[in-house]
């Protein structure tokens, strides 16, 4: 039985009308086969103005238009394109390309070989000059670059810039806040603790944070460093304490979060406080301070013998 039949210029719906008005017994299952199969091998130019539904293969030649949403491995597409499953591109450099409302092209990302038999995955945008470069990369070993081709560790940042202060060559945390006061936290970096012994996997050992000393305005932006580490358990948070501040000022405390002068170093208003210079306990390892004396000349003090040797020369 021939339900429908193909010619040069596509499928002859009007015998495909006429067989199934002159023949209204025939199986109904046999029509919906021979439709299938039809459907199935179009290859001309033809409209169909239906949904296509098949559970085999579906072989299309040439360009293809279809208005609706199109399902793969779903009877229910919820998007333009919606599959279920894995899909497959093969190419030596698989490229897909993202394009506004007008055709525009605006970023592409792509897959092809990274090291000898890995792959790896570049990401594209476009530059104002209209072409595509790489901007970032993850090779065949998971590390990712930003700015380069080759990242040799988990995350490779190459600088170009020669202006450290200015550069966008930079990581850079910006805080949230739209009203930054003295204490306020502007960004930071934790380090966290993945032990199977901890009662959390996780957990913050250590941290360095970016803490605002005063209001900010236009005009003043004063903004310390301050330094934690953890001592005991991390479930306690008081336990993750601020050990060393560099001020706005430039000034390093440690034991302070206050440092008045270029060093400071505090043990707590009630509790002495006690600095080490030297191997202590080594009679090979010997201390010696150097400094300037009031009118600019060289001079030092160390110990010796129980005494405070002063020397008009600074210490070798």
């Amino acid at each position: 039985m021939r339900v429908a039949k193909i010619t040069g210029g596509g499928v002859d719906w009007n015998y495909m009308k006429n067989y199934l008005v002159s023949n209204r017994a025939a199986s109904f299952f046999a029509i919906i086969l021979s439709v299938f199969f039809v459907v199935a091998t179009v290859q001309a130019a033809t409209t169909i103005s239906t949904n296509i539904s098949t559970g085999g293969t579906l072989t299309v030649t040439g360009e293809s238009y279809l208005t609706g949403n199109v399902g793969i491995g779903t009877t229910s597409p919820a998007n333009s394109l919606h599959v279920v499953g894995y899909v497959r591109a093969d190419r030596d450099a698989n490229q897909y390309q993202f394009y506004d409302a007008a055709g525009t092209a605006l970023a592409s990302f792509e897959a092809n070989v990274s090291g000898t038999t890995g792959g790896a995955l570049r990401f594209k945008p476009k530059n104002t000059s209209g072409s595509f470069s790489t901007r970032m990369m993850i090779n065949h070993a998971g590390n990712v670059g930003i700015g380069s081709t080759d990242p040799d560790s988990l995350l490779t940042i190459p600088a170009s810039s020669a202006t450290a202060a200015t550069s966008s060559d930079q990581i850079r945390l910006r805080s949230a806040r739209a009203a930054i006061v003295s204490g306020n936290l502007i960004g930071g970096i934790d380090f966290m603790s993945n032990d199977t012994n901890l009662t959390a996997p996780g957990q913050v050992s250590a941290g360095i944070q970016a803490l605002a000393e005063a209001t900010h305005t236009a005009s003043v932006l004063d903004t310390g460093l301050a330094f934690f580490t953890l001592s005991g358990d991390g479930d306690v948070p008081a336990n993750l304490a601020e050990q060393l501040r560099i001020s706005a000022a430039g000034n390093v405390g440690i034991g302070t979060t206050t440092p008045a002068t270029r060093l400071h170093v505090s043990n707590g208003a009630s509790a002495t406080t006690t600095v080490s210079i030297g191997e202590l306990g080594l009679d090979t390892s010997k201390a010696c301070v150097n400094m300037n004396q009031a009118d600019g000349s060289p001079g030092s003090f160390y110990l010796a013998g129980g005494a405070v040797v002063v020397s008009t020369s600074y210490c070798q």
